[in-house]
C-alpha cells in the first residue's frame, strides 16, 4: 500500500520484506505495489538477487516520495514512472485512494488459477484504511478476502497501525478507528486461514516463515497407506539350508 496513510511506514515494511526473502530458500515471490489501482513490481519469480534489487530500488524512491519537494527534475520523473501504475490513468474513473480490496484482488489473480493445488500467501501491508467513500471501490476489502480464500490463498496482514491526520503518522496501540477498517483486516485475513500482525509486534518475520512453513509441509502430508513387502525372507531362509544339506549328501554319498 503506497497510499499517503502508509508514507512513514512503507520503508519499514520493504525492511522487513528484505528478511522475508532472506529466509526463503526455493519459493517463488513477487512484489506488487497499489494505491488507487494495483501495480506488480516484479512477477512471481525464484531470482532472489532481482528481487533484492527491486526492494532496494523500491526502497529508493519511497525515500523520494518522502520528500518529493528537494528532489531534482529528472529523479521527480523517474519517481512519478515507478508510482504511475498505482494510480488511474482515467481522470474521470473517481476511484478512492488506498483501494485495497482492487490491490490484493490484483494479486490474487497474478497469481494464477493454481491448478498444481501449490501453496500460495500473500503478505498485505496495508492499513486497510480507504480514501474515499466505500460504495466507490470496486471491489471491497471483504470480497477481495472472498476472493482469496475461494483460490486457497492465505492472506497474512501487516498493520502499521491507525493514522492520525494531525501527526501523519500511524499509531500502533490504537486498536481501531471509526469506520472498523482494522477490525475488518484482522477478522477476514484470519478468515483466508493466514493471520493479522500490527507492524510493531516482534518476531513477525519468524511467524509468518513459520506458518507459511507449515503450510506447504501439510501438501506433502496424506492419509496412511499400507503395502506388503513381497520378501518371503523366512521361507528363503529353510530352502537354502535344504539345498544345501541335499548337496552335502549328494557328495557324500558319491563317496
Amino acid at each position: 500500500d503506497v497510499s499517503g496513510s502508509m508514507l512513514n511506514t512503507d520503508i519499514q515494511l520493504v525492511e522487513t520484506f528484505e528478511q522475508l526473502i532472506n529466509s526463503f530458500k526455493v519459493q517463488r515471490i513477487g512484489l506488487e505495489m497499489f494505491n488507487v489501482a494495483g501495480s506488480p513490481v516484479v512477477s512471481l519469480t525464484d531470482d532472489y538477487d532481482t528481487l533484492r534489487e527491486r526492494l532496494a530500488y523500491t526502497k529508493e524512491m519511497l525515500k523520494l516520495l518522502q520528500d518529493s519537494s528537494e528532489i531534482s527534475n529528472s529523479k521527480w520523473s523517474e519517481m512519478h514512472a515507478f508510482f504511475a501504475g498505482a494510480e488511474v490513468s482515467v481522470k474521470d474513473a473517481n476511484l478512492p485512494s488506498s483501494n485495497v480490496g482492487l490491490g490484493l484482488a490484483s494479486c490474487v489473480e497474478h497469481m494464477g488459477l493454481n491448478t498444481n493445488s501449490r501453496s500460495q500467501s500473500v503478505i498485505l501491508a496495508t492499513d486497510n484504511e480507504l480514501g474515499g467513500p466505500p460504495s466507490a471501490a470496486i471491489i471491497s476489502t471483504k470480497q477481495a478476502m472472498a476472493l482469496a480464500k475461494q483460490r486457497s490463498v492465505r492472506v497474512y496482514a501487516l498493520d502499521p497501525g491507525v493514522f492520525n491526520e494531525d501527526t501523519m503518522r500511524s499509531e500502533p496501540n490504537v486498536p481501531d478507528n471509526h469506520l472498523g477498517e482494522h477490525a475488518e483486516l484482522k477478522t477476514y485475513s484470519i478468515l483466508t486461514s493466514g493471520a493479522y500482525y500490527r507492524l510493531s509486534e516482534k518476531n513477525i518475520v519468524p511467524s509468518i516463515i513459520e506458518q507459511i512453513s507449515k503450510q506447504e509441509a501439510t501438501l506433502f502430508t496424506g492419509d496412511s497407506q499400507y503395502t506388503v513387502n513381497d520378501a518371503p525372507l523366512t521361507p528363503f531362509i529353510v530352502l537354502a539350508v535344504a539345498v544345501a544339506g541335499l548337496m552335502v549328501i549328494t557328495w557324500r554319498l558319491k563317496l
